[in-house]
């Protein structure tokens, strides 16, 4: 398994106590971002495990309307953000020479904000339920996506 320094705890870490991380996290949210270079192959992998994570959040969110619709709502607010996630956030704070901290937080804040937003607009959900479940929803894909990385990764780079 490799040492995973991007968790949701471990930012909130970096910017409250560092002291508290392993000098290899602590360094590694200091280090300036840099752009995604990915194949599209890749890309997509990482879109359905996202979608396959997140889809039962949709679903209680959204648990009165047809399944079509639940199905149309996971696709539609992942497709809006997560491209700005893997892409946008690190090219711009690049850009800007900024970390990967302050690019993985502003990425973390934008995208269970505009999935609300595109629930309560297209949906109608309740703007309380719809944040509550989209933070939820990124928080639990982002953990669990980095779980499975962790464990697959030493895998991929042999």
């Amino acid at each position: 398994m490799v040492e995973v320094c991007e968790s949701p705890l471990q930012l909130v870490q970096y910017f409250l106590r560092s002291e508290s991380l392993t000098e290899t996290c602590r360094l590694s949210l200091a280090t300036p971002s840099e752009p995604t270079h990915t194949s599209l192959i890749f890309y997509l992998e990482f879109l359905a495990l996202t979608l396959i994570l997140e889809a039962a959040f949709y679903f209680v969110a959204l648990r009165k309307e047809p399944l079509l619709t639940k199905l149309n709502a996971t696709v539609l607010a992942n497709v809006a953000t997560h491209p700005a996630v893997c892409f946008a956030f690190p090219w711009v704070t690049s850009l800007l020479a900024l970390s990967r901290a302050i690019d993985l937080a502003g990425a973390e804040i934008f995208a269970p904000l505009v999935e609300s937003l595109i629930l309560v607009f297209v949906w109608n959900v309740p703007k309380v339920r719809a944040f509550t479940y989209m933070v939820a929803a990124n928080l639990f894909s982002w953990w669990f996506g980095l779980i499975i990385y962790s464990y697959v990764a030493p895998y991929m780079l042999k």
